[in-house]
């Protein structure tokens, strides 16, 4: 059991850091999905259109013929995830509601913290492009299409998510959230761990906040021998990892939250190129390839 807390807290220390609260914990609010489907559609074609145009460029610069179909799949894979490079799109609109009873999604210009109404908009995506994934990413890869063919395909011939006009707002519906700009470094650090997640070798990673870890594992605040989270006569061997509460001479020498997640994010990224170096390893020797194994220190 000491060995599991330790590794616990560890776990704790570095989420802890990484993660201010538990933003991802907001749920969709499935009522809304009706009301912004339409526009994030559009949305979601406007993007696709964009980052396949891309995609195809950057190919063309590599000296390729064509479009690789891996990466149609894997653009119409993600493109709905505000945690990847596709879909971070999402985590920049904002669900408005206007004088007409309607919603309205805005640019903020930046990416925010992907609550209720970013986890909506996600749903929503996600409801039209599984409707629709083979035949738009058919269309995409063949690169006929204009922008607005692309639109109307995906938002009217495929699917029917703009076939009517959305519904005007429920009158007891509460005004949504307001935007909550995201930290830039958590950001990095959450696409990051979301990026791992789907190497291989490394499946079912999770993030877990403290109270959840502590839920799981059946932690209380004094754990066994009142040795659980802050219980009595537990010294906490991670309450300061680096040594930043105190210089030399005593004084005060405290991080600010910047640091800490520079810490953090510089101990995620060895992680991160040790697992894909481990990862292109172990797909060489069970004959997987594995060419990029070799680990530039």
């Amino acid at each position: 059991r000491a060995a599991l807390r330790a590794a616990l807290l560890c776990a704790v220390a570095a989420v802890a850091a990484a993660k201010k609260a538990t933003p991802w914990k907001e749920g969709a609010v499935k009522a809304d999905v009706k009301y912004v489907k339409c526009g994030v559609c559009e949305a979601t074609a406007r993007e696709l259109y964009r980052q396949t145009k891309t995609l195809r460029e950057d190919a063309l610069a590599a000296g390729k013929k064509v479009l690789p179909e891996e990466d149609i799949l894997q653009l119409t894979d993600h493109i709905c995830d505000p945690e990847r490079d596709q879909g971070e799109w999402i985590a920049r609109l904002d669900m408005q509601e206007r004088d007409d009873r309607t919603i309205e999604l805005v640019d903020m210009g930046d990416f925010g913290d992907c609550l209720s109404e970013c986890r909506t908009m996600q749903k929503a995506c996600e409801g039209v492009v599984e409707d629709a994934a083979v035949d738009i990413a058919e269309l995409l890869y063949r690169g006929e299409a204009g922008r607005a063919a692309v639109t109307s395909a995906l938002c009217r011939e495929l699917t029917p998510a703009c076939r009517k006009r959305a519904p005007k707002l429920a009158a007891d519906r509460a005004p949504g959230p307001a935007f909550v700009p995201a930290d830039p470094e958590e950001r990095r650090l959450t696409k990051m761990m979301k990026n791992m997640q789907g190497m291989d070798g490394m499946p079912g990673m999770s993030m877990y906040s403290r109270e959840e870890l502590m839920e799981r594992y059946g932690l209380g605040e004094e754990g066994e021998d009142g040795m659980g989270f802050g219980g009595a006569g537990y010294e906490d061997p991670y309450a300061d990892p680096y040594g930043y509460s105190a210089d030399p001479e005593g004084g005060a020498n405290e991080p600010g939250a910047s640091e800490t997640f520079a810490a953090v994010g510089e101990s995620l990224s060895q992680a991160y190129g040790a697992a894909k170096w481990a990862a292109g390893k172990l797909a060489g020797l069970f004959g997987g390839g594995g060419g990029d194994g070799d680990r530039a220190d």
